[in-house]
């Protein structure tokens, strides 16, 4: 924006941040750092921007665009943290396992 107009707003490009987060943490990038790829966060963020364009061509407000984002955060964040811990993955096997 500056390099076509000379000047730009401090706060260009805020509303981006959870779906970059979001595509970035979906395509296997670690959260605690030192682990992540580039292919893979560009296709996350691919199948972001996928699924935002078919919601609002849905006709989904735009101030509702970012909660599927946000559930998607949450989930993937939630998967990977069960997933790369042993204590909480051996309790939910055992927790469905008794269920049934």
């Amino acid at each position: 924006m500056t390099s076509y107009l000379g000047s730009s707003k401090a706060d260009f490009g805020s509303e981006l941040t959870m779906p970059i987060i979001t595509a970035v943490v979906l395509g296997g990038t670690s959260t605690l750092g030192g682990k992540g790829g580039v292919i893979g966060s560009a296709l996350a963020a691919i199948v972001i921007g996928i699924m935002r364009f078919g919601l609002s061509m849905n006709g989904v407000s735009n101030q509702y665009l970012d909660i599927p984002v946000g559930i998607m955060l949450v989930i993937v964040v939630a998967a990977s943290t069960i997933s790369k811990n042993q204590k909480i993955y051996a309790l939910i096997q055992r927790h469905l396992a008794f269920k049934h």
